[in-house]
């Protein structure tokens, strides 16, 4: 089984070679797989990884986003059809109670069937503690935790974050090259990344359009804040708000212990709104 070519392995983290060793395994066989990691770490991208490198890889990949299903249980209909390919559950943290019930009795339906299907699931959250707290259906979680494979974050990918930077901007312009400078690449090492992967490479997408010149200094960096320049102020009237913005969904988040749905009761918005916010903050 030859290990994916994607961007997102590039590399020489230990905890990503891990990952990669899992995806081929996964890849070989028709177990369900549960893969976790914080929001940007790339679980849909080592989802599809083990799609291509499977025995389904010429068959459809069908998405279920469990952040926005209508509370019925026809959300889970592909499941108990005859469906030849890979379904991706994901985010299925966010399913509340009834729903959880309902993927369970879908699952089991699914397996009873016999189908050419595999299910691989993916969340941010930790299940094993949300089920310890009663907030995930054990029986829900072990069909789910077959092959788990956790995905570190981007901060513990430790030089991994230079290689991905420098790949991201090559990506970004092809017809016009950049790199960075040793001070630039020291400033994307100091930094935390609570976005991940998936902050890294808007970031060099953005800078690839709005810097001119062909080496990107640590002064072109200033979107970022690291721990030495924390006290600067932001007075950009646009970028306060979005800041604040952010954070307000943030503390939602936490007091809702991760749920989505609750944490849209607390602001007192809908779930798709929230959903739609947190995307654009890169909370998701």
């Amino acid at each position: 089984m030859s290990i994916d070519t994607h961007p997102f392995f590039v590399g020489l983290c230990p905890s990503m070679r891990q990952v990669e060793t899992r995806v081929a395994l996964a890849a070989q066989t028709n177990a369900t797989v549960l893969i976790l990691g914080e929001t940007g770490t790339g679980k849909d991208t080592v989802a599809r990884s083990i799609h291509r490198q499977s025995v389904h890889k010429k068959m459809p990949l069908a998405v279920i986003d469990c952040t926005a299903l209508p509370e019925e249980y026809s959300s889970f209909n592909s499941l108990g059809q005859t469906v030849q390919g890979t379904i991706l559950l994901d985010e299925v943290g966010d399913l509340n109670s009834q729903m959880q019930a309902m993927l369970t009795r879908a699952l089991k339906e699914t397996e009873n069937s016999k189908t050419n299907t595999r299910v691989i699931a993916t969340s941010a959250f930790d299940l094993q503690s949300m089920m310890r707290e009663g907030k995930f259906r054990e029986d829900l979680f072990y069909r789910l935790n077959v092959i788990p494979i956790l995905l570190p974050t981007l901060s513990e990918r430790g030089s991994d974050i230079v290689s991905l930077a420098e790949l991201f901007l090559n990506q970004a312009n092809k017809d016009n090259l950049k790199e960075l400078s040793n001070e630039a690449k020291a400033k994307l090492l100091a930094y935390d990344w609570p976005g991940n992967v998936r902050e890294l490479q808007n970031l060099m997408y953005h800078l690839s359009v709005v810097v001119r010149k062909n080496k990107l200094d640590i002064e072109d960096l200033n979107l970022i804040r690291t721990n030495d320049n924390s006290d600067n102020s932001d007075l950009n009237y646009y970028n306060a708000i979005s800041e604040l913005e952010k954070n307000l969904f943030k503390k939602a988040l936490d007091q809702a212990n991760g749920s989505r749905t609750e944490a849209a009761r607390l602001l007192g918005i809908n779930r798709q709104l929230l959903y739609t916010k947190l995307k654009a903050h890169g909370l998701v």
